[in-house]
């Protein structure tokens, strides 16, 4: 599977949901994802996102969001893969 094929399959799920990932944000989550790389974020709905998908997400950020990030409950999201 193509690299842009994998990122309009990550933004197809979110966009069939709730939960929305912009393209930009797709671009590096599908790197992590063929890497099977960590990914620090300060973002805490990119954080979220990337937990969903499966990804190894680490929060950088602090304070209350940094709370959040620690409470988030997972809602796992299955990428189609043909």
């Amino acid at each position: 599977m193509s690299f842009s094929v994998f990122i309009k399959r990550i933004r197809t799920i979110s966009l069939t949901s709730s939960r929305i990932i912009h393209e930009i944000d797709a671009r590096v989550a599908a790197t992590a994802f063929i890497k099977k790389e960590k990914l620090a974020t300060g973002d805490l709905k990119f954080f979220k996102r990337g937990l969903d998908l499966g990804l190894d997400m680490v929060f950088i950020g602090s304070g209350k969001a940094k709370a959040k990030a620690l409470a988030y409950v997972i809602k796992p999201v299955k990428i189609p893969i043909p």
